[in-house]
């Protein structure tokens, strides 16, 4: 980078900054929402960008923390209305206002964010 200064050249001056590395480090990647931190919104926008063709399989890949298992659980104490095996895109918005309800209400079911 160079700056020159027009009315005296004393004053101009040249920055150069040398690379300390040729390496670049390693991209970084998407982190996942934790489940007890989602609202209807994120959910809606989550459902319509997903590759997922299940119910389950969205909450397990989509979601931070959801096994198989838990995401099993989920599901029964969701109701009747739900299946492990509907498409993410047969939800209407009274059961996406369910799951989220479910995601935030249940304790003890997901991992902390923390990591703890």
């Amino acid at each position: 980078m160079a700056y020159s200064n027009r009315t005296d050249e004393k004053k101009a001056f040249n920055l150069q900054f040398d690379r300390r590395s040729e390496q670049m480090p390693a991209q970084a990647r998407e982190v996942k929402h934790h489940p007890s931190s989602v609202n209807n919104l994120l959910i809606q926008q989550l459902l319509e960008r997903t590759r997922s063709t299940s119910l389950l399989k969205f909450l397990t890949s989509d979601l931070s923390g959801i096994t198989a298992a838990v995401g099993k659980k989920l599901i029964d104490r969701l109701g009747s209305s739900f299946d492990a095996d509907m498409g993410p895109d047969e939800m209407d918005d009274k059961q996406i206002t369910r799951l989220v309800q479910c995601l935030r209400s249940t304790d003890n079911l997901f991992k902390s964010p923390d990591g703890g």
